[in-house]
C-alpha cells in the first residue's frame, strides 16, 4: 500500500528564543527526539541557502532512526519579527528503505509542495486561524498518497523491456543474452543498484525463499541489442549453500561493497574468490567492482585508492557509483554489456 510510506509529514518553525522547533506533525507515533532533529536539520538547510534555492526539495537522512525525509524551506513577511521574516519548513519522513521512489520522482512531488507551502504562508501572513495548517498538511498527505499511487500504477501498467521472465515481442532482434550476476555483502545497495537501472522503484521479482532478486535490462551496444538478465544475488549468511547454483551460467559479474561500511570492502575479495570456485565454464566472466555510496561523502570509509587497489588484485576494473542518485550506474552495466559484446 503505497499509504504506508509516508510515516509522517512535520510542519517546523524558526522560534527566536527556543530556535527551530516542530509545530504540527500528522503521526503521533514519531518521537520528540526524531521531530527536534527533522525541525533542526530542515531549517539549517533553509539558513544555508537562498530564499530562491530555497525552492527546490532536499532529501535528509536520519540515520539513527532509518529513516529519510524529503524537505522543502521557506519564508514569509513578518513585521513582528527581527529582520522582517519568518521562516518554516515542511518535511515528509519515509523509511530509508523506501528512498529509491523519493529519489526517483522527487521532481513529481514540487507542485504539491509548492501548493502547500503557499497555502501556509498565506496563512501565516494574514494571521488566520493556525488550525487551517493541520487541515492543509492532511490534504498534502492525501495528495502525495494520490501522487504517489499514480506513479505506481503507472510503474506497474508500463509495457517496458524490464518484465520478467515474459519475453519481449521483438526477441528475435536481439544480438545475445547475458547472465550477470550481482554480489556483495547484504545492504551494499545491490537491489537499489539494478532498479536504478531497469528503471523500476514500485516493482520488483523476488524469491525470498531462495534468496536470488531476478531482473533484466535490454541495452544498445554498439548498434547491438543485448540482454543482460541480472541475478541479485543475497548476502545473508543463511543463502551461502544456494550461491554456487547461482553462479553457474554467469557471464558477467558486478562485486559490490558499501564505501562506508570498511567490512563490506574487506569481504570482497572472498565473494570474488567464492565466485571464481564455483564457477564450472571454462571462460572467466567479464567483471567489475565497485563502490556503492559514493554520495555520502561525509561517512565515508574507503577510499578511492583502496578500491582501485583491490580491483588490481583482482584483475578486474573499478567504478564508484551512487544507486541513490544513479552516478555510474549506466556507465558500470555498459561496460559490463561491451566487454560481453566484445568478448563474443
Amino acid at each position: 500500500m503505497v499509504s504506508n510510506l509516508i510515516k509522517g509529514i512535520v510542519y517546523s518553525e524558526f522560534d527566536d528564543i527556543r530556535g527551530p522547533i516542530p509545530i504540527y506533525y500528522t503521526d503521533p507515533n514519531l518521537s520528540n527526539s526524531l521531530l527536534n532533529l527533522i525541525s533542526v536539520i530542515a531549517l539549517d538547510t533553509l539558513t544555508r541557502e537562498s530564499v530562491e534555492d530555497s525552492k527546490s526539495l532536499a532529501i535528509i537522512p536520519f540515520p539513527a532512526y532509518d529513516k529519510k525525509g524529503i524537505i522543502r524551506g521557506f519564508e514569509w513577511n513578518d513585521e513582528e519579527k527581527r529582520g522582517g521574516t519568518s521562516s518554516g519548513s515542511v518535511s515528509v519522513i519515509f523509511d530509508e528503505n523506501d528512498d529509491l521512489i523519493f529519489y526517483k520522482y522527487h521532481k513529481n512531488f514540487e507542485a504539491v509542495f509548492d501548493e502547500v507551502v503557499k497555502e501556509i504562508k498565506r496563512i501565516k501572513s494574514m494571521k488566520l486561524d493556525e488550525k487551517e495548517i493541520v487541515n492543509q498538511l492532511v490534504a498534502f498527505n492525501k495528495k502525495l498518497v494520490t501522487l504517489l499511487q499514480e506513479l505506481s500504477d503507472n510503474e506497474f501498467q508500463m509495457k517496458s523491456e524490464d518484465d520478467f521472465p515474459i519475453e519481449e515481442e521483438d526477441s528475435n532482434e536481439l544480438e545475445f543474452s547475458f547472465k550477470v550476476v550481482v554480489c556483495g555483502d547484504a545492504a551494499c545497495g545491490k537491489t537499489s543498484a539494478i532498479m536504478r537501472l531497469t528503471d523500476i522503484a514500485f516493482r520488483r521479482v523476488y524469491i525470498p525463499t531462495i534468496g536470488v532478486n531476478i531482473t533484466k535490462k535490454v541495452i544498445n551496444v554498439n548498434g547491438s541489442k543485448i540482454r543482460l538478465v541480472l541475478w541479485d544475488i543475497a548476502g545473508q549468511a543463511k543463502h551461502q549453500m544456494m550461491r554456487r547454483h547461482f553462479y553457474e551460467g554467469a557471464n558477467g559479474v558486478v562485486l559490490l561493497f558499501d564505501l562506508t561500511r570498511a567490512d563490506t570492502y574487506e569481504n570482497a575479495s572472498k565473494w570474488y574468490k567464492d565466485i571464481m570456485r564455483n564457477i564450472k565454464q571454462k571462460d572467466l566472466p567479464i567483471a567489475a567492482l565497485c563502490g556503492n555510496k559514493n554520495d555520502l561523502v561525509n561517512e565515508r570509509h574507503v577510499s578511492n585508492e583502496k578500491g582501485k587497489e583491490l580491483a588490481e588484485k583482482l584483475g578486474i576494473k573499478y567504478f564508484e557509483m551512487s544507486a541513490l542518485t544513479g552516478e555510474n550506474i549506466f556507465e558500470l552495466f555498459n561496460y559490463i554489456g561491451s566487454n560481453l559484446m566484445s568478448k563474443k
